[in-house]
């Protein structure tokens, strides 16, 4: 790595997805998007209850509550019973 520089290369999903298949069977591929989906869930169920804290100001506590736990069900942080995300292998080069 070191006798190429470094180069910003731009790619779709699609384009993504062929390299990492061409290089890794699916299964790694799968853990792979399930890191990322687990990061996207995590910052999902922050806002979550960073809104739950506005409403709790404004609607009151049975409200807030009601945000809060459902911000649990998904986030892999608080063992929610939902995910891993996704659970099956995301294909772009399939409809």
């Amino acid at each position: 790595m070191a006798d190429h520089p470094m180069r910003t290369v731009q790619a779709r999903p699609v384009e993504v997805e062929a390299l990492l298949l061409q290089h890794f069977d699916a299964d790694t591929v799968l853990v792979y998007q399930q890191a990322i989906g687990a990061r996207a869930v995590e910052e999902a169920t922050r806002d979550q209850r960073m809104h739950a804290a506005q409403v709790q100001l404004d609607e009151g506590q049975p409200t807030a509550d009601r945000l809060r736990a459902l911000a649990d069900m998904v986030d892999p942080g608080k063992r929610g019973a939902s995910g891993p995300y996704p659970a099956a292998l995301v294909t772009w080069s399939q409809p």
